[in-house]
């Protein structure tokens, strides 16, 4: 089963066990996921927040492929944090000052230090003149 093929979540009834054998990934009814090897999991409902709702096969370190979010130009200073800035701001749908803002503050003790905090008080500066008026 290819990874491109099966990511998508297969519901789970509790019934048996999957033909799929591997690492799997499972969601249980408390919402929390978990990535383990089919053999290791109790498929059977047992009435409890850890009942399975949902399954798929798990992407392994060997099948991963490498995206843009994994490349990044002129540094590793994004790549540290659970979710990059570019992901937060775009899921976010923010605006281009708030993105810069975002990324600035992110960033600013690994890569331009004061600059990167001035630029982003200009920006927060600009982004409420814009948009309430000089006088605000």
């Amino acid at each position: 089963m290819s990874n491109a093929l099966r990511r998508e979540w297969t519901q789970w009834d509790g019934a048996g066990k999957p033909a799929y054998t591997g690492v799997v990934e499972v969601e249980y009814m408390t919402g929390e996921t978990e990535i383990t090897h089919s053999d290791h999991v109790r498929w059977n409902k047992m009435g409890t927040g850890y009942d399975i709702v949902a399954w798929r096969p798990a992407v392994v370190d060997s099948e991963k492929v490498e995206t843009a979010l994994d490349t990044q130009i002129g540094g590793e200073h994004y790549k540290n944090y659970a979710i990059q800035p570019v992901e937060f701001i775009t899921k976010n749908k923010m605006g281009f000052l708030e993105g810069c803002v975002i990324k600035r503050i992110c960033r600013y003790e690994d890569k331009n230090s004061l600059e990167d905090l001035k630029k982003a008080k200009h920006e927060i500066d600009l982004l409420i003149e814009l948009k309430y008026g000089r006088q605000a």
